[in-house]
């Protein structure tokens, strides 16, 4: 009841960047949408490569500075309307 429901069933549009160089993907992110499933949206896109074996991507809201968790639904870490947020390719391995 209240106010809430409105904003539990809202689309709203964010900006992805590119890890490297200034590219930017546009999408409309639900409240179910998580990190995971906005990564693998947009390697279907072809907006950034799958990863490889000794890489993984993060998200950061550039607004806040806060990563999201990968399981976490963008929204309920903070995503709010035409906020931008930041792929960070991270290496996952250790060593050369």
């Amino acid at each position: 009841m209240g106010t809430k429901s409105s904003t539990t069933n809202t689309i709203i549009p964010v900006t992805f960047l590119h890890p490297r160089g200034g590219k930017e993907f546009s999408a409309d992110i639900g409240p179910d949408t998580t990190g995971q499933k906005a990564i693998d949206g947009m390697i279907a896109a072809k907006f950034i490569e799958p990863p490889g074996l000794k890489e993984q991507y993060a998200l950061q809201l550039t607004r806040t500075g806060e990563s999201v968790p990968l399981g976490a639904s963008l929204v309920a870490s903070g995503a709010k309307a035409n906020d931008t947020i930041g792929v960070v390719a991270m290496n996952s391995g250790a060593g050369r």
